[in-house]
């Protein structure tokens, strides 16, 4: 109950962000969402990723025997005209490999992944 009052808190704050930075934004299953921004370069997209992990981590939630508060947000991040990927399922899958990175090194980071991750299967 309480994970899923947190995930339609993040689809609020993800929300928000679509109206005000013409993003997209997907739930893909589970805890994890897909966020696009058509014709942005990461180096423009990386201080909004920081401001969306700052709203998720202020984040409370409370039920009738309990209180959550201070969820983390981990990312991961690629820039499909960076990385050459012309397949949306290959960069997903980059995207994906960077989020895991990130994962690895604690809540509150985001991972941008490289070229060398489209290799990897």
């Amino acid at each position: 109950m309480i994970g899923d009052q947190l995930l339609v808190k993040i689809g609020q704050i993800l929300n928000r962000f679509n109206e005000r930075y013409q993003s997209i934004a997907a739930r893909t299953g589970g805890d994890e969402f897909v966020l696009a921004w058509p014709n942005q370069s990461l180096n423009t997209i990386q201080p909004l990723l920081r401001l969306i992990i700052e709203d998720i981590n202020i984040q409370a939630v409370v039920t009738d025997t309990q209180t959550v508060a201070g969820c983390t947000c981990s990312i991961g991040a690629v820039d499909i005209r960076v990385s050459k990927e012309k397949d949306l399922n290959a960069a997903l899958a980059m995207a994906d490999r960077a989020l895991y990175q990130a994962k690895a090194k604690g809540g509150n980071h985001i991972e941008v992944a490289t070229p060398m991750m489209a290799a990897k299967s």
